[in-house]
């Protein structure tokens, strides 16, 4: 299998849409996201709300994985991916900015 060039833009294109991400959300008050060293999930804290996964997937209709599905003492966290298109992640930061503002 010959697909270096393939993984490199590949490569490339998801580190673009994990600084996107990862700078937009953390420009909002309240969203702390920690800088992913691995894969395609941004690990975030929302110190603004109570449930953050479930009000964000009811009030934004963005869906992530609670952070208690990580253990106890992740309420106020959720996991993102942003394998998802840009396009689908710039829709999902709006929507985020809208309920937190």
């Amino acid at each position: 299998m010959d697909c270096d060039e393939e993984v490199a833009a590949m490569r490339k294109e998801y580190i673009c849409r994990k600084e996107y991400f990862v700078s937009e959300l953390n420009k909002i008050p309240g969203v702390k996201v920690l800088e992913p060293e691995g894969a395609f999930y941004a690990w975030c804290k929302f110190t603004n709300i109570d449930n953050p996964a479930g009000e964000l997937l009811e009030k934004a209709r963005v869906v992530g994985v609670p952070g208690n599905a990580y253990g106890s003492g992740y309420d106020k966290y959720v996991r993102f991916s942003f394998a998802s298109s840009l396009d689908e992640l710039e829709e999902a930061v709006t929507r985020i900015k809208c309920i937190l503002r």
